[in-house]
């Protein structure tokens, strides 16, 4: 039976919410939850005023949809959020001087990507999101400050984009990340602009492009992907003290026949961009490739194919 009037109030929310602006998302963002970035619709406040027998709104009129009502206009829109988001890091980038376009195709270990619809227009820049996605809603934070790499000048100039983790952006099919490697489709070409402002246009080798972009001069950055190595190369010489981290070791599936240090263990976990955005991810995983996966210089080479057993011919 609740669950049968639960469905019931729920399709009449969503009754509602057509008749009314009540659709969305949004949150209370007031009192104790100011700071709570949990959205709900409009379904979600009723069916807490409900558990909650809130039945009348701040002005005194009965029943739980006045009061859901209530809560839900007065709380805050997460569009309106966004959109206020987004509008302000577009303005932390005006901020920034433009980066010389000479300077930029030499390659630079930072800049940031501010995508322009036009010469007039303000726009975000690409950035990195904690999944490692890429999105173009960036302002000037250290998520957005990129590493290019110039790969060749000629017949085009081609580059790699590297994002603070030290991984690079990678284009896929219909989106683009920062979990790319150097064999990972990383590489873009670069067509500058002729215009009154630096401006390049992007795109994918052999493929399309993904739009124009006035390089920006960074603030100084706590999050450059070097010093990330670095940290990283400092925690594996660390490690390296340990007798189980000395020596060297190969893993089996390396056809190279190549042994290597614990320390270019993660060297190499860190270029593919492995250890994704996690704070020494790299280090963890070269960890347990080492010590569960690998074959030491010391025990010989490593037979790929498993021994017959005994009266096999």
């Amino acid at each position: 039976m609740r669950v049968e009037l639960m469905e019931a109030r729920a399709e009449e929310a969503e009754e509602i919410e057509e008749e009314e602006d009540l659709c969305g998302y949004r949150r209370w963002g007031q009192g104790a939850l100011k700071y709570d970035m949990t959205y709900y619709t409009y379904a979600d406040f009723l069916e807490y005023v409900q558990e909650k027998g809130i039945d009348h709104d701040q002005f005194g009129n009965p029943g739980y949809e006045a009061a859901a009502k209530d809560l839900f206009k007065r709380a805050v829109k997460k569009e309106t959020e966004e959109s206020w988001l987004i509008n302000k890091r577009a303005n932390d980038i005006q901020k920034l001087d433009f980066m010389p376009l000479d300077e930029f195709m030499q390659g630079c270990e930072e800049v940031i990507l501010e995508l322009k619809q036009d010469l007039g227009s303000s726009g975000n820049s690409l950035m990195m999101q904690e999944d490692c996605t890429a999105a173009f809603k960036g302002g000037s934070g250290p998520r957005t400050v990129l590493c290019i790499e110039v790969v060749t000048h000629a017949p085009t100039m081609q580059v790699r984009i590297r994002g603070w983790t030290g991984a690079y952006l990678r284009a896929l099919p219909g989106a683009m990340d920062f979990r790319g490697s150097i064999e990972d489709g990383t590489i873009f070409e670069v067509l500058p602009r002729d215009c009154p402002v630096p401006l390049v246009t992007l795109g994918i080798k052999d493929g399309g492009a993904i739009g124009t972009f006035a390089p920006r001069i960074p603030k100084s950055s706590s999050l450059k992907w070097w010093a990330w190595r670095q940290h990283l190369m400092n925690s594996a010489s660390e490690l390296m003290e340990k007798p189980e981290y000395q020596g060297r070791k190969r893993h089996p599936r390396d056809t190279s026949g190549n042994h290597y240090t614990f320390k270019e263990w993660v060297a190499f976990v860190q270029e593919w961009g492995w250890g994704g955005p996690v704070e020494n991810g790299a280090l963890v995983l070269a960890q347990s490739l080492w010590i569960n996966e690998s074959v030491a210089e010391s025990e010989g080479e490593w037979d790929m194919v498993e021994p017959q057993a005994q009266g096999d011919s």
